[in-house]
């Protein structure tokens, strides 16, 4: 596969409730995420209860679940 030289590798973020962060580690990881939007393409895994779907920060991706686990 060949990369494009313009494309930024790509992060897949799992254990953040969802952005806006609420506080404490998630605030961490929001504010890591903001400090290498520029370097890394970030896509964040969310649940709805902890999530907006207004929220934009960059071109950072928000993917939104109903709830977790997704079995059941």
């Amino acid at each position: 596969m060949q990369q494009n030289s313009h494309m930024k590798p790509r992060v897949l973020v799992i254990g953040l409730k969802g952005l806006p962060s609420f506080g404490g580690a998630a605030t961490v990881g929001e504010n890591i995420i903001d400090q290498l939007k520029d370097t890394y393409g970030f896509t964040v895994l969310s649940v709805e209860t902890h999530a907006s779907e207004t929220f934009s920060l960059g071109d950072v991706r928000q993917i939104i679940f109903k709830k977790f686990p997704l079995s059941n």
